[in-house]
């Protein structure tokens, strides 16, 4: 939320954001806007909402990890194991959308004030933090289907707890 304290605030937001758009609508930002075709107003509950889908992470998170300490507490919940009625795969399926939004709710706000914050050049700072957000989440994932994947495999090395540790911290690094 620091973008919007640089153009002035919430209100700051949405008169930037209707000066660049120059008719008061915005159309989805690429490559969204083949998908949805209809013109966007740009007014206070337009930004707020775009607001919404930004935070809405920083709620959910610490939510599904609680529900998530609960499961593994109940036994309900193991790590890595892609079970229907193992929690671990409806807290994974709830921060990946979950996150899905707030990237889609952030790019909404770069596209509508790029043009404004452009002397800080943030662009690559945001993408520097985001993809460390987003792709942390999903080197735990592609550890946990390298393990899936080492059970597939009849080889007794390749399937040992040690091989998969070294494999789940090679892919960290």
């Amino acid at each position: 939320m620091l973008l919007t304290k640089y153009v002035g605030g919430h209100h700051g937001v949405v008169i930037a954001m209707q000066q660049q758009s120059q008719t008061g609508y915005e159309s989805a930002p690429w490559p969204f806007n083949y998908c949805w075709r209809r013109q966007f107003v740009i007014d206070d509950a337009f930004v707020r909402n775009i607001k919404r889908g930004a935070l809405q992470y920083s709620v959910i998170t610490p939510i599904c990890a609680l529900v998530a300490v609960i499961a593994k507490k109940s036994g309900n919940y193991q790590e890595g194991v892609w079970d229907v009625d193992n929690v671990y795969v409806w807290v994974t399926i709830v921060i990946n959308c979950s996150q899905m939004v707030a990237l889609y709710a952030l790019f909404w706000l770069y596209h509508g004030i790029h043009e404004c914050i452009a002397p800080f050049r943030p662009f690559f700072k945001f993408l520097c933090i985001k993809s460390i957000v987003f792709l942390t989440f999903w080197q735990s994932q592609t550890a946990a289907l390298l393990r899936v994947a080492a059970h597939l495999w009849r080889d007794p090395v390749a399937r040992s707890d040690a091989t998969l540790s070294l494999t789940a911290r090679f892919t960290f690094c």
